[in-house]
């Protein structure tokens, strides 16, 4: 075929969207005519255009022989990156802003694949440049805030992201980013509003399984399950809404109903992160098993150079392996993910340590008799709190046993409440007895919005334990539940858990120990200025060894009767979607219990901070 005759070929085919016919032209240009760069050029970006991405790379890296021009490399950069193979789009981008600096598009490809992979300091110079050259760019500002969130926090990335939306509201890229940053903040009523903006805008399978996720968040699981269904039914490749809907029915304890959906995901795409990371949930792997060799091949698969793909996967086989017995496997897969995930994170354990002291020294006993309201009802709630991970799921989840007692699961109100004016503990001194009461107003409020008429409430939110005081001195009938646990145990359970909200200080096994005994020092200064008749501790060690005696004395504080039901608490049918959420649908089991200890090599640093 002439050249001429080609070139017309390849733009009919384009134009068609015709993708055998463009892939057939590109062919014989590339056999009949190799030393042409512009049809070459031409070619790979039809291919692009059309998602042959593999051919497409061919024909780019062609006509790059001919003449290695910046575009070019750009282009290559896109076709390698959409064919997973991140570290080599890195260098085809950075040979393009090489060949020609103002090439913004080019920064802007570069900043985000190297953000993938987790270059956050050399992604931001990048996406300056680009900023500064396209500063209404939605590509950019995208991939900026971002990249700001996580260097600088979250609320900045948001500000960015918010400050462009006034500018184009009915941008569905910013849309989707605010979605996911607000979700990473932990504030889903605005998550939800930005979804269902989104799907007014773009009512595509993607944008149901977004809002799936954020009703997810806010415990609204039957509507979420519609949504991930919805998704399912419109999505070209239903995997990942499959393994979402797989993650709400787990939340609902219907273990079947999850695995069947996560083997649906698996069997419509191999690569779906989602459904191995549930397998590893519902299913106990023993050595040599296929699937965890199947994951571990995953993990040379090129989507798997980005590092939020790569750290959910090494999470998923650190669990795997440790069910298998396999400890040194399970340890350097964890050690890696944690890594990974903590080098994402703006935290300084050294600002929970200084809230500690500041805590002790602000909200002290006279404060607390200043700000105390009145005594009120005793149908207020129960709030349990503690380190995550030390059993406040098992407490709530046996007093949700009862009738009449609604278990609201993790809670914000509490936080949002008492932070309203302002940081805490830094606004109690300018507090007054009227204001507080005010505060108890719209905490009560607030539970009252969201449970059964006439139900006692278990908030079960780990991080109240920060405002114990403030919470009796809102509410004093309230019943404070401090869960403790073995420190060893409770930082492994922590180090082997991929939290989807913000435990910033879990990822690393120092932080981890000092935050544990920031947090001790914390609920010791709580035991020291609170009525003794306003809290009670708990065990898990007790709760799994002594049950009845131990459950026994928790109910008779809350005010509570003794119910058979309780021993089978994890008969209950509820919503629980924290990470204990398969434990507590199990009868108690010891196997946890010093189960750090054959692991204490490991943990060396962990073993350290804990003991200073």
């Amino acid at each position: 075929m002439t050249l001429p005759d080609a070139v017309r070929a390849l733009r009919h085919a384009r134009d068609s969207r015709d993708v055998l016919a463009t892939e057939r032209i590109a062919r014989i240009l590339l056999t009949e005519h190799p030393g042409e760069q512009m049809p070459l050029h031409a070619a790979g970006n039809a291919l692009l255009g059309l998602g042959s991405f593999e051919l497409a790379s061919t024909a780019l890296e062609a006509a790059l022989n001919v003449t290695p021009r910046a575009e070019i490399w750009n282009d290559l950069g896109v076709a390698l990156q959409r064919r997973g193979e991140i570290e080599r789009a890195i260098v085809a981008y950075r040979s393009a802003v090489t060949k020609r600096d103002d090439f913004t598009e080019a920064h802007a490809n570069l900043a985000a694949a190297l953000f993938l992979v987790g270059r956050t300091h050399e992604a931001l110079t990048h996406a300056e440049t680009a900023a500064s050259r396209a500063p209404d760019s939605t590509a950019v500002t995208t991939t900026l805030s971002l990249i700001e969130g996580t260097l600088f926090g979250l609320d900045r990335g948001l500000a960015r992201l918010d400050a462009a939306l006034a500018r184009n509201p009915k941008d569905v890229t910013l849309l989707n980013a605010r979605i996911f940053v607000l979700r990473r903040l932990e504030r889903p009523a605005e998550a939800r509003s930005t979804a269902l903006r989104l799907i007014e805008l773009s009512p595509d399978a993607k944008a149901y399984e977004t809002l799936g996720l954020v009703q997810r968040d806010l415990g609204r699981h039957d509507e979420a399950l519609a949504s991930f269904e919805t998704a399912i039914a419109i999505a070209p490749n239903p995997a990942t809404a499959l393994a979402s809907a797989g993650e709400a029915l787990l939340d609902l304890g219907d273990f079947a109903g999850a695995a069947e959906r996560y083997e649906r995901a698996l069997a419509a795409d191999p690569q779906c992160l989602g459904g191995w990371l549930g397998l590893t949930q519902v299913k106990k792997f023993a050595a040599g098993d296929p699937e965890l060799a199947a994951m571990e091949a995953l993990l040379d698969t090129p989507p798997f150079a980005m590092r939020e793909e790569r750290t959910m996967l090494l999470f998923a086989l650190g669990k795997a392996y440790l069910g298998a017995g396999d400890a040194d496997a399970a340890f350097a897969h964890y050690a890696e993910g944690n890594r990974l995930r903590r080098e994402t994170i703006v935290y300084h354990v050294g600002t929970d340590e200084r809230r500690a002291d500041a805590i002790a020294a602000t909200v002290d006993a006279a404060a607390l008799e200043r700000l105390r309201g009145p005594r009120r009802s005793s149908a207020d709630p129960i709030v349990v709190m503690g380190m995550p991970r030390s059993g406040t799921s098992l407490v709530e989840q046996i007093l949700a046993t009862l009738p009449n007692v609604y278990g609201a699961g993790e809670l914000a109100f509490v936080r949002e409440t008492i932070e309203a004016p302002g940081p805490y503990p830094a606004t109690v001194p300018a507090l007054d007895a009227a204001a507080v009461a005010r505060f108890g107003e719209t905490y009560a409020a607030a539970l009252a919005a969201i449970a059964p008429a006439g139900a006692r409430v278990v908030d079960k939110m780990p991080s109240n334990f920060l405002y114990a005081g403030m919470i009796h001195a809102m509410l004093p009938n309230a019943r404070l539940v401090f869960c403790t646990r073995d420190p060893l145990d409770n930082g492994l359970s922590l180090y082997t858990a991929l939290f989807s909200g913000r435990q910033d200080f879990a990822y690393d096994l120092a932080e981890i120990g000092r935050y544990y005994r920031a947090h001790q020092r914390t609920v010791a200064h709580w035991k020291r200025v609170l009525p003794p008749d306003a809290f009670i501790e708990i065990r898990y060690e007790d709760v799994v060894t002594d049950f009845d005696a131990t459950v026994a004395r928790l109910l008779a504080f809350c005010g509570l009767p003794w119910d058979e039901a309780v021993r089978t608490f994890y008969d209950t049918q509820r919503m629980v979607a924290t990470a204990s959420r398969t434990e507590v649908r199990r009868p108690l089991y010891r196997s946890s219990i010093g189960r750090a200890q054959r692991y204490a090599a490991y943990l060396a640093p962990l073993v350290d901070a804990l003991a200073r």
